[in-house]
């Protein structure tokens, strides 16, 4: 059996959700997990769009700014042709000193690049195959506060 930290934070993540459940019914593993999926979602129709608005439910002010700035920019091209591989839920931090619950989720990545690649091995991919998305929870939902590559 190999170990690897990424591992072993799934599994620290998995014990304190199991915990935090017991208290707020917001720490539903599978509800996060279909809220990251959702974000997804609308983040693909915002870039193929060339609309962000799609995503002033699901993301906090500060992300909907800097994701529609990219949108603007016509940045992030890469992520239109991309589709989920899989969703690990690898921090979680309850409320603590006035800041809200927040959890941290691994995201990764299969873009149409690789789906190539499987089938001819002659191409590269250049789109990130794994991101970290931070989520803060507001009232009774998650919305997405951060991506970072």
């Amino acid at each position: 059996m190999q170990l690897s930290w990424t591992g072993l934070k799934i599994s620290i993540a998995g014990a304190r959700l199991s915990h935090l459940v017991q208290k707020d019914s917001i720490w539903d593993h599978g509800s996060m997990i279909e809220q990251v999926r959702t974000v997804f979602i609308y983040l693909k129709k915002a870039y193929l769009r060339g609309d962000p608005s799609i995503l002033k439910k699901c993301t906090t002010s500060k992300a909907y700014k800097t994701i529609s700035d990219y949108i603007k920019l016509k940045k992030g091209g890469a992520f239109i042709n991309t589709d989920l591989k899989s969703i690990e839920i690898i921090a979680v931090y309850p409320a603590k000193n006035g800041h809200r619950d927040k959890f941290k989720a691994l995201i990764k990545f299969k873009n149409a690049m690789e789906i190539a690649e499987q089938l001819s091995s002659s191409y590269k991919s250049s789109a990130p195959s794994n991101q970290e998305w931070f989520f803060e929870c507001e009232g009774n939902w998650w919305l997405l506060d951060k991506i970072k590559s």
